[in-house]
């Protein structure tokens, strides 16, 4: 079985890859998982190692794949997991765990939602929303099991459940400031467990809606203007609240000419 885990950047994509690494692993056969990459780099990869031939299961973490992954994603060669929150709580994570100031953040969200149009559209994709996730992990658990046609018991449900959860992971997190074993490698200044892509900083507060007390009126407006029609179309926000919040912040919008 060939998996991808996909979703916005800051979204729990981390999370759900790792459900489905247990749920891989539970079934006793050959396993390949990890993150190697996006986009073409990732393609190479595949055609590299010949992983569409490999005799067991293949778990990929991405956000952006390239024209061969993207064909085994819309043509159900590929199972494709794909994690929603709301595109200002992941602008605002983008901004503080990246470092991205708001206008490269805002468009990286954008492009993580153009593709959630694409395979809305096209593919047989399953989408997790962060809120639920949080709320009830087994259940999420559940769905995405199901989604790649495996049925565990319960107690392998709620197993999964806790060694993926947020206190689960912020163990290992914390772990990972002070080890420099051959299961860790250093990226762009952050020690990432391969296993389970966790890296350090990786888990901040997790609270949703924190953007109303990170972005600035300016950065309010602006990101609810460009992200209006995901916000509306995903029930994040209403069409009457975002022009109220412009109308507070700068008076009504100039008559049409």
């Amino acid at each position: 079985m060939f998996v991808c885990c996909t979703g916005m950047a800051r979204s729990g994509s981390t999370w759900s890859f790792n459900v489905c690494r247990e749920l891989l692993e539970a079934t006793g056969e050959p396993l390949i998982a990890g993150y190697y990459g996006e986009g073409e780099a990732l393609d190479d990869f595949i055609e590299s190692r010949g992983l569409e031939a490999f005799p067991g299961h293949v778990l990929l973490k991405l956000h952006q794949p390239a024209d061969r992954l993207l064909g085994m994603i819309c043509d159900g060669r590929a199972r494709n997991v794909f994690t929603l929150r709301d595109p200002r709580d992941c602008l605002r994570s983008r901004m503080d765990f990246e470092g991205k100031p708001f206008d490269d953040a805002l468009m990286g969200v954008a492009g993580n939602l153009i593709m959630y149009n694409l395979y809305a559209g096209a593919t047989d994709t399953l989408f997790v929303r962060y809120e639920a996730m949080a709320a009830d992990p087994a259940a999420e658990v559940r769905r995405i099991a199901g989604h790649l046609g495996l049925a565990p018991v319960e107690d392998e449900v709620g197993r999964i459940a806790e060694a993926t959860g947020i206190s689960a992971a912020r163990r290992k997190v914390e772990d990972l400031a002070g080890r420099t074993d051959a299961g860790t490698v250093e990226i762009a200044g952050r020690r990432v467990d391969t296993e389970t892509c966790l890296q350090t900083g990786h888990i901040r507060d997790g609270r949703a809606g924190g953007w109303r007390d990170a972005l600035g009126p300016v950065e309010r407006v602006t990101a609810n203007t460009v992200l209006r029609e995901w916000l509306v179309g995903l029930g994040y926000a209403e069409e009457g609240a975002l022009e109220a919040e412009a109308r507070h912040h700068f008076g009504p919008a100039p008559a049409a000419a």
